[in-house]
């Protein structure tokens, strides 16, 4: 299994929109994804289900007393670990123990699945790292905004102290691009910004602003379900495309290093 964290330091850069849509296409294609909502809003968990069915919760990962509920599935090939209100509580923590839970919860479960795609709060706080630990990877949603360059940056630096503590082989999938509104000049002057700063690392394929992803989640439906030839549904398509290929390479980039190691 491999596990992708989507994260970010602050919110309005649609990573929950991001992870959602991504973990069902990749169930679309006969993978087998398990989604992990790390977010005590649950806004994920919510665009799949409504909260009063929910069976399997993400604060049960962090209370050793309750053994690990089969995580509930959702739609074909996709299943989901819930989280709500209750795993706040998690930031309060002060247990060095707390930030390896989940990793140590997850490797129960790997053999079932062909990935993971984890929605995390937005802030670098200790589920975030809880989720980076338990990661393979991670990709950074952007806004189009000249301040996400500092946030940007915020994120790298947490993703570098987690790596040299805690996960040594958690490296970046890539940054992408969110919410982009191409008649804006700002838009266009940021992307131009992110592409200088971050070259290969910044995702070719964009999504742009656009209502039907935000109606598609409220009514607990997938971009493909709600509206399947619209422009949110081909341009989520084409960045699932490009996060498949970056996987691949970045695998085959791993076997290769373990080879030569």
């Amino acid at each position: 299994m491999k596990t992708i964290a989507f994260v970010i330091q602050k919110g309005g850069a649609g990573k929950t929109t991001l992870a959602y849509n991504i973990a069902h296409a990749l169930a679309r294609q006969g993978r087998r994804v398990l989604a992990l909502d790390m977010d005590p809003q649950g806004s994920m968990s919510k665009g799949f289900i409504e909260p009063e069915k929910q069976t399997c919760l993400t604060a049960d990962l962090f209370d050793l007393s309750k053994d690990l509920v089969e995580p509930q599935a959702v739609r074909d090939n996709l299943w989901l670990v819930s989280a709500n209100r209750n795993l706040s509580a998690v930031e309060r923590s002060t247990t060095a123990d707390t930030f390896f839970l989940v990793k140590e919860r997850m490797a129960t479960v790997r053999e079932h699945f062909d990935y993971a795609i984890v929605d995390t709060p937005p802030s670098l706080g200790i589920l975030p790292s809880c989720a980076m630990i338990a990661s393979d990877y991670v990709v950074i949603p952007i806004e189009p905004e000249p301040q996400a360059i500092d946030g940007m940056m915020e994120v790298h630096n947490t993703i570098a102290n987690v790596r040299r503590r805690m996960q040594p082989t958690l490296s970046i999938l890539g940054h992408i691009l969110n919410n982009v509104n191409w008649s804006r000049a700002l838009s266009r002057e940021t992307h131009a910004g992110l592409k200088a700063n971050l070259g290969e690392r910044l995702f070719s394929a964009t999504v742009g602003t656009n209502v039907k992803v935000a109606e598609a989640w409220s009514h607990h439906k997938t971009i493909w379900e709600y509206d399947p030839e619209g422009k949110g549904a081909l341009e989520l398509g084409e960045v699932t495309k490009e996060f498949l290929r970056r996987m691949n390479d970045a695998h085959e980039q791993r076997q290769g290093k373990a080879l030569s190691a």
